[in-house]
């Protein structure tokens, strides 16, 4: 399998997420299928579903005030991520001060711009945005741009020529191969230009396998990237889609990795971060942090447990690189379905995203070691951080205990 890099993700914070699905699906005159939630919880675990490890995450301006917001929001996802994302800002054309926007966006460590014409309300190559492309160009960064609608004039080829006419060395980037269903117009009318690169999300399926392959040829599939355009798309059928073209071998590297790790600056990616292992442990022996040993039960009884239910309960330490970083502890209720009992983070190691890191890799671990199809567990009401990590890594909320004494929030996962 191909070294998979998703360049076309939208995301958005957990509270407003469902709201902004919506908004895209009345958008588009309400799609033909579900979209998913578009919270960077879903986007990890399709993606590690499909086989993806790296993803280009970015939003959306609708007004100015909005920008610095969406910028620092973006941020604070990439410095979580563990290196899985890239970040892209946003800046809007109707800001009254965008060299400061931009700046920010640049002192964000952000790797560019993503902009919507048809959704930003703006004409591609009105004044206003041009000094948009002005500010990235001088910079070097790139600009990931919607492109085509047949329904408006926001973003279509023609304007979008005026735009690579006039910033030569502009590193641009057409969206759904550089007009969404405006497909042929957009190949016919941009591919001449050397200073754009497309991406393939939202086309492939409007369009027959032959038709995508040829679009692919004709663009060169070193001006191509893969994306989804999450939270559009199952990734898994979109990169059935392009394995079932019969491209060769190095289009599939390019088109999968190549191009848009060279676009947005990650090469080779970034040194692997050491492997995490799950040792098997007869006790806890983690650090916790002042508070924390309410969450989870005692040590003694912690080892109680172990020891006395030894065909279904299973505990592990969890190791980075051979140092000890935390604490796991299932119990196997039924056939393929576990309990999440026990977690915990060793103190020195908290509050630098390994909890996250740590879980998700315990959950492929359950899943191809042990088989595991479910998997459920509790926080108590009121624990935002236990909430925090368990929907980051796609644990869903199925329902909630309130009585006199217990409050707790049941979750599950399924594999």
């Amino acid at each position: 399998m191909y070294r998979m890099f998703d360049a076309h993700c939208h995301i958005y914070p957990d509270q407003i997420a469902q709201k902004s699905v919506e908004g895209i699906d009345r958008f588009y005159d309400h799609l033909p299928f579900q979209p998913y939630d578009g919270t960077t919880g879903t986007l990890y675990r399709i993606g590690r579903e499909a086989g993806i490890s790296h993803f280009l995450v970015h939003s959306v301006a609708t007004s100015p005030r909005q920008v610095s917001g969406v910028n620092r929001y973006i941020a604070s996802e990439v410095a979580a991520s563990d290196g899985a994302f890239t970040g892209l800002g946003t800046l809007h054309p109707d800001s009254e001060h965008p060299e400061q926007d931009f700046g920010e966006l640049v002192s964000l460590g952000l790797k560019g711009v993503k902009l919507h014409p048809d959704f930003q309300r703006f004409e591609a190559d009105s004044p206003s945005a041009m000094r948009i492309y002005g500010l990235c160009a001088e910079a070097g960064l790139p600009v990931l741009v919607h492109t085509g609608d047949h329904r408006f004039d926001y973003s279509n080829p023609n304007r979008v020529a005026n735009v690579l006419r006039a910033f030569p060395k502009l590193r641009f980037v057409g969206a759904h191969f550089g007009g969404w269903s405006v497909w042929d117009d957009a190949v016919k009318t941009l591919s001449g230009f050397d200073n754009i690169i497309v991406d393939t999300s939202s086309t492939f399926y409007a369009l027959d396998r032959n038709i995508g392959k040829a679009l692919i040829r004709q663009w060169g599939a070193d001006r191509v990237m893969f994306g989804t355009d999450y939270p559009m798309w199952n990734p898994r059928p979109e990169i059935s889609c392009l394995l079932e073209m019969g491209l060769t071998e190095d289009e599939y590297r390019r088109i999968f990795w190549d191009n848009a790790a060279e676009v947005f600056g990650l090469g080779g990616g970034k040194e692997p971060s050491p492997a995490i292992t799950f040792v098997p442990s007869a006790e806890m022996k983690v650090g916790l942090a002042p508070g924390q040993e309410e969450m989870l039960s005692t040590k003694e009884d912690i080892k109680t447990i172990i020891r006395d239910n030894p065909d279904t309960v299973m505990a592990f330490d969890i190791l980075e690189g051979g140092d000890l970083i935390g604490f796991v502890l299932v119990h196997r209720f039924e056939p393929e379905k576990y309990f999440l009992w026990e977690y915990a983070i060793d103190l020195k190691h908290q509050n630098r995203h390994k909890g996250t890191k740590a879980l998700a890799a315990f959950i492929d671990y359950l899943k191809t070691s042990h088989g595991a199809k479910e998997i459920t567990t509790t926080y108590i009401f009121g624990n935002d951080h236990a909430k925090h990590v368990y929907e980051k890594v796609g644990f869903v909320e199925t329902d909630v205990v309130d009585e006199p004494d217990c409050h707790e929030v049941n979750m599950a996962y399924y594999l």
